[in-house]
């Protein structure tokens, strides 16, 4: 599947199911815990700006603005984000090529080869279901057949895990 379209549909109906945000970071706060580190006192007002509820109630301007929150999310932020992050690239093609979020996403989805890094990345990437995990091995599937710099990280972050779950 690589129409954007088809794969955009694909993602709003396996991921609708996906719960709120919880209590982690959100995106704002996020980014500034990227840009602050932890102890910012900057968190609790970037953290009130984010009112979403569900993932498909994030402007569209957010991402662009906040592409590298992934590493700084927890498991269920990541769990999150990562449909509307997915949902973008796919409604925008033309800006996601070469672009910011769309390289965060990719690394977001490599298995990292730090064998002190390969389980916590495993265990979050166990709370897509198989439905969702295709749907992502398909995203990675379109971003190879997209090309542009992120498509050789894209093909080893499938061969790393995604296409095994599948």
């Amino acid at each position: 599947m690589s129409e954007p379209n088809q794969l955009a549909a694909v993602v709003r109906q396996v991921f609708h199911v996906v719960p709120e945000r919880g209590e982690g970071p959100t995106m704002r706060e996020a980014d500034v815990i990227r840009q602050h580190g932890e102890d910012s006192p900057r968190r609790e007002s970037a953290k009130a700006l984010d009112n979403d509820r569900r993932w498909w109630q994030i402007s569209d301007a957010s991402f662009e603005r906040y592409p590298g929150i992934f590493p700084w999310l927890d498991d269920q932020g990541f769990r999150y984000y990562l449909p509307a992050y997915l949902t973008w690239t796919l409604k925008y093609p033309d800006r996601a090529q070469n672009s910011a979020v769309t390289r965060a996403l990719v690394q977001a989805l490599l298995l990292p080869v730090q064998w002190d890094k390969v389980d916590a990345c495993k265990k979050r990437f166990s709370l897509f279901d198989l439905k969702q995990a295709h749907c992502i091995a398909d995203w990675l599937d379109w971003r190879i057949a997209e090309g542009g710099p992120e498509a050789e990280e894209a093909q080893l972050a499938l061969e790393r895990y995604w296409q095994g779950r599948r």
